[in-house]
């Protein structure tokens, strides 16, 4: 399990907005705190074995779960993303 920084945050490093943050770097009594406040958003990464592990906290990208099970690819490198959330995060990433 990892996180996009959606503001900049500060764990064992700075992470920028759209930077991949760890979940081992963040202490779990705060994971729930921090998507509800929208400093971070969790975001499926594919496993070794090529599988998308499951996210164990709900956050609010998961609003619009109705819609089914999207995929949401960036259209600059090709990632894919489960939410909306977690592909915009990812895009500023991409500056030009």
């Amino acid at each position: 399990m990892a996180y996009i920084a959606n503001k900049p945050v500060r764990f064992d490093r700075t992470y920028a907005i759209g930077e991949v943050v760890p979940d081992a770097v963040i202490d779990p009594k705060m994971t729930r705190r921090l998507i509800e406040m929208g400093r971070i958003i969790c975001v499926d990464l594919p496993a070794s074995d090529g599988k998308t592990e499951t996210p164990p906290v709900s956050g609010p990208e998961d609003a619009d779960s109705s819609l089914g099970d999207g995929e949401f690819v960036c259209l600059k490198c090709g990632k894919a993303f489960g939410s909306q959330n977690a592909l915009s995060a990812h895009s500023r990433s991409h500056k030009e």
